[in-house]
C-alpha cells in the first residue's frame, strides 16, 4: 500500500472519530449520561495519536522520504505531538463551550485531567514501543 492511500485512510478515520464524538455529545448529550466516559476517551485518544506519529514516523522512513531517526527521537517527537493535538483539541472543547453549543470544559482541573490523560496515553504508547523495540 502506498504511503498516499495510507494518510488518505488515517485522515478519513480521524475524521470519523471526530464526528462521532460530535454526534455523541452535540446530538445524544452524552456526557450527560455518562459523565466519567471523558476520562478514557482523551487516554485512548493519546494511545491512538502516539501509536499513529510512530507509524507514519516508521512509513516515512521506510519510503525514503525522511532520514532513519533514533528510536529516543521518534518516541519524544511522538509524545510532543500527542501533547500538541491535546492542546489544539481542548481549545475545540473552550471554543465550542464558548459559542454555547454545551458544556465541553466544566473546570481547569476538568481541562488539566484531559491533557494528563492524552499525554499519559501518549506516553504509555512510547514506552511500550520502546519495549517491543528493544526485544527485536
Amino acid at each position: 500500500m502506498k504511503l498516499g492511500d495510507i494518510l488518505f485512510k488515517s485522515l478519513l478515520t480521524a475524521i470519523a472519530v471526530f464526528l462521532i464524538h460530535a454526534l455523541l455529545i452535540i446530538i445524544f448529550d452524552i456526557y450527560q449520561y455518562i459523565n466519567w466516559i471523558d476520562i478514557p476517551i482523551h487516554f485512548l485518544g493519546g494511545v491512538a495519536i502516539s501509536l499513529g506519529t510512530i507509524i507514519l514516523l516508521n512509513l516515512l522512513i521506510t519510503d525514503q522520504r525522511l532520514q532513519p531517526l533514533p528510536l529516543s527521537i521518534k518516541i519524544i517527537l511522538a509524545i510532543t505531538v500527542t501533547l500538541g493535538i491535546a492542546v489544539v483539541w481542548e481549545c475545540y472543547e473552550w471554543l465550542m463551550g464558548y459559542l454555547n453549543f454545551g458544556i465541553y470544559q466544566e473546570s481547569l482541573n476538568d481541562t488539566m485531567l484531559d491533557l494528563v490523560m492524552g499525554g499519559s496515553g501518549g506516553i504509555l504508547t512510547g514506552l511500550i514501543y520502546l519495549i517491543f523495540y528493544k526485544r527485536k
